[in-house]
């Protein structure tokens, strides 16, 4: 596995694109200060044709967000977030 997906499934924030769909169908859920952020999603892992494994990812376009699938090789830095989901009240 990945360093990125370790991380993730240590710290819980190991959603996958189904999570960064609804996101995406819901954008005025997403609170305005991320947008300088990339939201990335690792529980769901494609394989490109020439074998390079992608994560879905959101991102901000200037006008709405917008659904990527990034390269798990890729030099995540620090304007990447994991999310992982509020525990109930």
């Amino acid at each position: 596995l990945s360093e990125l997906i370790k991380r993730a499934k240590k710290l819980g924030a190991d959603l996958g694109q189904h999570y960064a769909e609804i996101l995406l169908a819901n954008q005025q859920l997403i609170p305005r200060e991320w947008r300088e952020f990339r939201l990335v999603f690792p529980d769901t892992v494609w394989q490109r044709p020439a074998g390079r494994r992608c994560v879905p990812s959101l991102g901000w376009d200037g006008q709405r967000w917008i659904l990527g699938f990034d390269w798990l090789g890729f030099d995540w830095v620090g304007r990447d977030r994991l999310l992982r989901l509020r525990p109930a009240d």
